[in-house]
């Protein structure tokens, strides 16, 4: 009995030690990482009017992340990100070679939502640069995009590919009414 209460303690501390060295990749970025993306996100705060730096009666927050394939490089050498940036670098390289045709000269916008009332979440109302956002152009499996009426608190990823920004130049990302601009950062 007491070899079995060891050899179970054994495993469980084995399983908290992998816990512990696994948990920091899970749910951050590196420095150089967070420095990237900043420079690469715009905030939409969808429906809400703005004063200063307070923002009121908001339906949705919607982070959009460009994802130049340069980006490749780095993840090859820093893994320290998180997993949608994985998972968008990932679509440059598809498995067929009808979506890798598809990727020619498009760049991968990452669409990190939330949801803070009821919202008509529909990705085709974006605009980017004066490029209409068309359905073929989101990314990833239909049944697992997570569009239409979304109830309070529902958070997400959506990815889409859109014609390649020009790196260095300002770029205005509209959904209806709301707008910002991206800086597109020169490397």
């Amino acid at each position: 009995m007491n070899g079995l209460k060891k050899t179970i303690k054994g495993i469980a501390v084995l399983l908290l030690a992998c816990l512990l060295l696994c948990a920091p990749a899970w749910g951050r970025a590196s420095g150089e990482w967070k420095k990237t993306l900043e420079a690469r996100t715009v905030q939409l705060w969808i429906d809400a009017q703005l004063l200063d730096d307070i923002v009121l009666n908001a339906r949705a927050e919607l982070n959009v992340t460009w994802l130049p394939r340069t980006l490749r490089k780095r993840l090859e050498r820093d893994r320290d990100v998180h997993e949608w940036v994985v998972k968008g670098l990932g679509y440059y390289y598809p498995a067929d070679k009808e979506a890798e045709r598809r990727m020619k000269g498009r760049d991968i916008l990452a669409l990190n939502y939330r949801a803070v009332k009821n919202w008509d979440f529909d990705p085709t109302r974006l605009t980017v640069g004066g490029y209409r956002v068309a359905p073929e152009d989101l990314l990833g499996h239909r049944d697992l995009r997570v569009t239409g009426e979304l109830p309070p608190g529902t958070e997400g990823t959506l990815f889409l590919c859109v014609p390649a920004l020009k790196p260095g130049s300002r770029v205005e990302i509209t959904m209806g009414p709301d707008r910002a601009v991206l800086e597109a950062p020169a490397r």
